[in-house]
């Protein structure tokens, strides 16, 4: 018969024996005394092994899935007749300046910066009047994805030169095409390196740089 020595005395007791028969100690050990216990860990342990497969497989096939059927992303121009919703938007130029407006009402850049003014069209495409707080956003963006949004008075002064009929205060109508004027300072030595685009309302690029 084997033999073994008590956790607790150290007497010479058989290896089959629960209990000590000199001190009484319990020889087994702990998930022989909590067996119930002991099911119910071993089961959380399957359940999190079986979860975390299932995860790692949906996340696999989710970039897999996304690799293989994803679409370039379409890169407009200037000039280009961009429909958008209820607009169809045109970048009619882009260009930098030193100083917008006229000889006796005019802003310059701040030291180190720039202006670039862009010229644009919207044309409502719609079957009813919109206004001008429908019209699209426009943001600058440099090559890191940073956006820069426009300098108003610095637009309001270029306005004055370039004379746009933008719709301020009435409806733009079906059929209808407005022109409007953008100006944003930007940094000029980060202006010079990189590419440039305007991105209207957050999804649709046009290259301007």
């Amino acid at each position: 018969m084997a033999m073994k020595k008590c956790k607790e005395c150290g007497e010479e007791i058989s290896s089959s024996a629960k209990k000590c028969p000199k001190c009484g100690k319990d020889q087994r050990n702990f998930f022989m005394k909590h067996p119930v216990l002991y099911t119910i860990i071993i089961l959380v342990i399957i359940v999190v092994v079986a979860s975390s497969g299932k995860s790692s497989n949906q996340t696999t096939k989710t970039t897999t899935t996304s690799s293989s059927g994803s679409t370039q992303e379409k890169i407009y121009n200037i000039g280009d007749a961009i429909q958008n919703g209820d607009y169809e938007i045109t970048i009619l130029s882009v260009k930098e300046a030193s100083k917008v407006g006229t000889q006796y009402v005019n802003s310059q850049p701040s030291e180190g910066g720039t202006y670039v003014c862009v010229d644009l069209s919207y044309k409502n495409i719609s079957s009813k009047p919109l206004n001008s707080w429908e019209f699209p956003s426009l943001d600058l963006v440099d090559s890191n994805d940073v956006k820069y949004s426009s300098d108003i008075s610095a637009s309001s002064y270029y306005a004055t030169e370039t004379d746009p009929d933008r719709k301020v205060l009435s409806d733009l109508n079906p059929g209808i095409t407005t022109k409007d004027c953008k100006v944003y300072e930007i940094s000029k030595e980060n202006y010079g390196q990189g590419e440039w685009f305007l991105v209207v309302d957050g999804n649709i690029k046009i290259k301007v740089k």
